[in-house]
Formats: C-alpha cells, sequence, structure tokens
C-alpha cells in the first residue's frame, strides 16, 4: 500500500513526454504500418517504376546478347506493377523472338526453394530426424576414417541440409575428375585408375548423368566440411538428398509432388522439372549456350528447374498469402536459421535472407527473403518482402550478365531501392488517412491522440485515461518505478493478431539519443546495443493484461472506427 501510494505521488507529479527530445526509432520486426493495398494506383509507386525503367534502360543497354526480366507484384494485386523485359538482338534462333513476362528461363538454384517447400508440406516429416532415417545407404557406405576423413550421417538432420549447416560438401557433379580433359597430373594431382574414376558421375558437360544410387555411393567419400550446426557452407548436394528424402517419405516422385501440391495451386503454367514446360520458340535461349537443355538428372531437385517472371510472382503470392502452407507453418518459414560472416546477410531454409538498412527512409531493417540461382549462362533471383506484401522475380541469361559480379543480386537492390521508399510513403499516406487522428469517449475523459511524422509505425501524441495523463507517467505502470523520464516518443506497430475487423497493435518506445545511450553504442562490441526494445517490451502490466496492448476496429475500406487500450477497459471512437 505505501508502495502503491509512492508511485502514484510521483505519477502524478511527473513531467509530460517532450516531443521535442531527440530519439531514434527501434521498431520489433514486421510491418511498422499495414502495407499498401493498391500500390500500383499510387502517385508515388508509378513514379518510382518510371525511375527504375530508366535505370533498367540504362543497364541493359549494354547487351547485346543478354536478356533481362524483372517483376514486381503486390499479393493484393492480380498483375505485377513492374514488367520490365528486355530483348538482346543476339540470341539463339529457336529461342523467343520477343522476351516477356511469360517467357521461360532456367531459374537453377532457385529450385531450391520448391524442394524445401515440398518438404514442410508432408507434416510426418520433422526436421530434427537424422537423414540416414530415409537414406540408410549414407551411412552403410560411409567411409571409414576419423570425423575429420568420414560425414558422421547419423548426426545431419533434415533440418541442417535444409539450411546448409550440415557441414557436408558443396558439390559432387562439379568434382575435376568427372571431366576427363581436365589435365589432373600436369597440374599436381594424383592419377585415377579406370575403376576409380568410373565411380564419378556428373551429367554436366556430356559427363554420365548421376542416379540417386551414384548419389548415395559417392557422397560418403567425400570428406566433411565441418561438424553440423558449426558453420554455414552452402551445399548443392544437401538439397538433392533433401529430394531423396521426400520421394522415399512419400513414395512420390519431385516431379509429380511439385505438380499436384505447388504448381497447380499456385497457377504456376509455364514452371516445371527437369525439360521445358513450353516449346523452345517460348524460351529465352542465349547464343551458343547448352545449358537451355541439360538434363540435370537426380541434381534436378537443386537446381533444375525452368520458370518465367509471371509464374514466380504467382508463387510468391501464394506463399505469402498461405495458400501452400498454414500461416504458422509460413511464419516459422519465413524465419532465419544461421547468421553467415555478413552482417547483413543471414541463412533461412534455403532463404538467402538480406537484412537491409538503406531502404526504409527511417532507416530501420527491411527484411529480404531471397534465392538466388545460377545455372550455366541463366541467372534469378526471387525475392520475397513481408513488409511490404510484394513479391520480386529477376531473370537473366546470356554471355555479358555472366561475366557480371551477382548480376541477379544487382538488379534486385536497384529495383528495391527504387520501390521500396515509394511503398514506405504510401503505408504513411495511408496511416495519416486510415489511423492516424483523435480518438475519444468523452464520457470516461479519455482522448488518445495519433499521428503520422517522420518515424515508423504511429506516434502517439496525447494518451489520457478517466482524466489521467497516461502518457506522461507510463514509467509510474512500474512496481520498480525510478521515476526516470520516458525513454522516447511512443509508437504503435502493428502485430499479427486479429479478430475479425479488429487488429492489434503494441506500443514501443524510441530510444533517446542522449549521452548515454550515445556512449553505451560507442563502448559496445557490436552495432545498435540500444535496438533491445525485443527485450523490454511487455515489462507493463495488470490484471493479466499488457498495458501496451492496443487494438483498433477498422471498418472494410480499411478505416478506423475505434480506438481500445485494453489494459484500461475504454473505447475511444475516432473523431471525424
Amino acid at each position: 500500500m505505501v508502495i502503491t501510494k509512492h508511485i502514484l505521488s510521483l505519477a502524478l507529479g511527473a513531467a509530460s513526454l517532450l516531443f521535442g527530445v531527440e530519439s531514434k526509432a527501434c521498431p520489433p520486426l514486421r510491418p511498422v504500418l499495414p502495407p499498401p493495398r493498391q500500390p500500383s494506383k499510387e502517385a508515388a509507386v508509378t513514379e518510382a517504376v518510371k525511375v527504375l525503367q530508366a535505370k533498367f534502360t540504362e543497364i541493359t543497354s549494354r547487351y547485346n546478347a543478354s536478356a533481362v526480366s524483372i517483376g514486381v507484384q503486390s499479393i493484393h494485386e492480380d498483375s505485377p506493377f513492374v514488367d520490365l523485359h528486355h530483348t538482346p538482338s543476339i540470341k539463339n534462333e529457336n529461342g523467343t523472338e520477343s522476351v516477356t513476362a511469360d517467357t521461360v528461363y532456367r531459374i537453377g538454384s532457385c529450385t531450391k526453394i520448391f524442394t524445401v517447400l515440398a518438404l514442410l508440406q508432408q507434416k510426418n516429416i520433422r526436421w530434427d530426424e537424422p537423414v540416414t532415417k530415409y537414406l540408410p545407404e549414407l551411412k552403410q557406405n560411409q567411409a571409414r576414417g576419423t570425423e575429420i576423413e568420414a560425414v558422421q550421417w547419423h548426426s545431419v538432420t533434415i533440418g541442417a541440409l535444409a539450411s546448409h549447416v550440415s557441414g557436408i560438401g558443396r558439390d559432387i557433379a562439379f568434382d575435376l575428375a568427372n571431366f576427363p580433359t581436365f589435365k589432373a597430373v600436369e597440374m599436381g594431382l594424383q592419377p585415377l585408375d579406370n575403376a576409380r574414376r568410373a565411380k564419378h558421375c556428373s551429367g554436366l558437360g556430356g559427363t554420365k548423368v548421376c542416379s540417386r544410387e551414384d548419389v548415395l555411393k559417392n557422397m560418403p567419400l567425400r570428406h566433411p566440411q565441418y561438424a553440423p550446426y558449426t558453420a554455414p557452407l552452402y551445399s548443392n548436394v544437401g538439397i538433392t538428398l533433401l529430394g531423396l528424402v521426400v520421394e522415399k517419405a512419400t513414395n512420390q516422385s519431385l516431379d509429380q509432388l511439385l505438380k499436384e501440391n505447388i504448381l497447380r495451386p499456385a497457377n504456376m503454367q509455364r514452371t516445371s522439372l527437369n525439360k521445358p514446360p513450353v516449346p523452345d520458340s517460348e524460351g529465352f535461349i542465349p547464343s551458343n549456350d547448352p545449358t537451355w537443355s541439360t538434363k540435370t538428372g537426380v541434381f534436378a531437385s537443386s537446381g533444375g528447374m525452368y520458370s518465367s517472371t509471371s509464374d514466380m510472382l504467382s508463387f510468391g503470392s501464394s506463399i505469402l498469402s498461405h495458400k501452400l502452407l498454414s500461416p504458422l507453418a509460413t511464419r516459422k518459414w519465413l524465419s532465419p536459421t544461421s547468421f553467415t560472416s555478413s552482417r547483413g546477410h543471414v541463412l533461412g531454409a534455403p532463404w538467402e535472407i538480406q537484412r537491409a538498412d538503406r531502404l526504409a527512409p527511417d532507416g530501420r531493417i527491411v527484411d529480404i527473403y531471397a534465392k538466388a540461382g545460377d545455372l550455366g549462362q541463366y541467372h534469378s533471383m526471387f525475392a520475397l518482402v513481408p513488409d511490404y506484401d510484394i513479391v520480386i522475380s529477376v531473370m537473366t541469361a546470356g554471355k555479358e550478365v555472366s561475366d557480371e559480379f551477382f548480376v541477379q543480386s544487382h538488379l534486385v537492390s536497384q529495383t528495391l531501392k527504387a520501390i521500396v521508399p515509394a511503398l514506405d510513403a504510401v503505408t504513411k499516406q495511408q496511416a495519416k488517412k486510415n489511423l492516424a487522428g483523435v480518438y475519444q469517449d468523452k464520457e470516461s475523459d479519455s482522448v488518445v491522440e495519433l499521428e503520422v511524422d517522420d518515424g515508423p509505425g504511429l506516434a502517439i501524441k496525447e494518451w489520457t485515461v478517466k482524466g489521467f495523463n497516461v502518457l506522461g507517467n507510463f514509467t509510474f505502470y512500474n512496481i520498480a518505478a525510478s521515476g526516470r523520464k520516458l525513454p522516447g516518443i511512443a509508437r504503435l506497430y502493428p502485430s499479427s493478431l486479429k479478430a475479425g475487423s479488429q487488429k492489434a497493435w503494441r506500443m514501443v518506445f524510441d530510444q533517446v539519443d542522449d549521452e548515454r545511450g550515445e556512449a553505451f553504442d560507442e563502448e559496445a562490441a557490436y552495432p545498435d546495443a540500444r535496438c533491445v526494445n525485443w527485450g523490454t517490451m511487455d515489462r507493463f502490466n495488470y490484471d493479466f493484461v499488457g498495458l501496451e496492448e492496443f487494438v483498433i476496429t477498422v471498418g472494410r475500406d480499411g478505416a478506423a472506427e475505434s480506438l481500445s487500450p485494453v489494459g484500461f477497459g475504454v473505447t475511444l471512437v475516432k473523431q471525424k
């Protein structure tokens, strides 16, 4: 009782929050405002597309023998708002005369997304199971030797293979012993007898195509590169093994599983595994490149697919709309599984997640769930940006693009840098129209005022309940109140929780850029040391309800009708 009176007396004497205090936003992950519903109709987006189109024309003007396609689509629209294509003057005469969104390319390692998804759709397969449960041949064929010489296959799990942290090698298809013309002995390597050479297979460059049995016999001959879960190492053959796992578990071919469970539900009519889904005249075939018709055999699950930008946009929309996995399973899939040595690049299964802090105007991190693919002269990238509900597909092919450094990643970056700031501006415009303003309940003398400013989310400018200044005294809703000033501007951010027309939001305070905070950042051994809101949220609660919880009720047009700070038991109506 004494403590309660002390806190109340401090609260009543506390100063209101000063909005002039300089602060740095540290929002939770995921969208900070509702994504645009019809970006193609927004002036900011159409202007950004014009800028991107000019950049596209500049980049492709130097390509005489390379095709490029870029598509961007919102999951809330039926057609892309970016649809750019370049047809080179030099190309294979059997291929398409004009590159469009329906032109088919080979997509290389973007295939890995489909293989992992096919695995995720099998609820009887657990990610913590050893791969030897489904492929016992790996253990049976395991070479004798120490942990340095022999992969301990019983320790390699399904999840480790999907996330490139199994520690096994990258390939067997590119082993130099596959290619008899390679001058191995002249370059200091050991000669191979015919029996040893006969073990090798690839399928590349006219060599012997690998069968399932070849992979299960040959992979145990490869030395491990790491112990499982030590460090990421990209592995093509790891995903190949997953393809064999899902076939063994379902007693179906991966080709059939993809058609039934992914391609048809996602309306992907120009996508296939290991053979073209269309006549040659509907695909882009680079001049003097044999890759279009190359059979990848057992390695098809790792890099053998064909597709078009229109199909890949449909695929991405199906993922983000939860048509291929449940909402829970989709959220789990769109999550990191391992770090890399780059601060801007973490891994998923098999996502190559780019953590971009150069896109949103407020400098927050925007996660891009991407996957690159390369096969011969074909180079593609597929990307999901959940914060804005958009999908990106970039496809290129030809000698010129092959000579450039990660051409598909460069094109995706240029696309994101043009489009994301415009999308961000639209989210603010829509939030200002639909959500910002004064919410009031005159009977209880309660008011909340929300504002759209230069920062992320919705700034809380005023918050009074039953005549009491909640906002200015929020730190005192804590049994261990110290009387310190509020840490910065209070902001509302959407969560993933919803019930009909009700949407859940969460209040988070900015981090104040005072001397203590600056000193802490400078002294810390890691970047963004102050950004720890994930650990400080939900510290204020009363009778099992968080005082930072808000619910906004919206109409069919997305405009707010009322707001409730849940822990205070009042509902405030939005004023016109």
